[in-house]
């Protein structure tokens, strides 16, 4: 049934909703998952945003000295 459901790559949301609209079984959302995370398609084309730098500020002398505001 895993392979069924998980034919187009869709990704593990997409997957587990396509199974819940033709069946259920316990531990089904945890098994989806794991199917998904295993297969060699999905982790290529998986589109993980990648974290921005955290860039440095200097650290003022004196209070007040610099203030920021949003």
């Amino acid at each position: 049934m895993l392979k069924i459901v998980h034919e187009g790559h869709l990704g593990i949301d997409r997957c587990k909703r396509r199974a819940r609209q033709v069946i259920f079984w316990p531990g089904m959302s945890r098994d989806i998952e794991m199917y998904v995370k295993r297969c060699s398609v999905c982790r290529e084309s998986s589109n993980a945003p990648t974290k921005e730098p955290m860039i440095p500020l200097e650290i003022p002398d004196l209070p007040w000295l610099k203030v920021g505001s949003d």
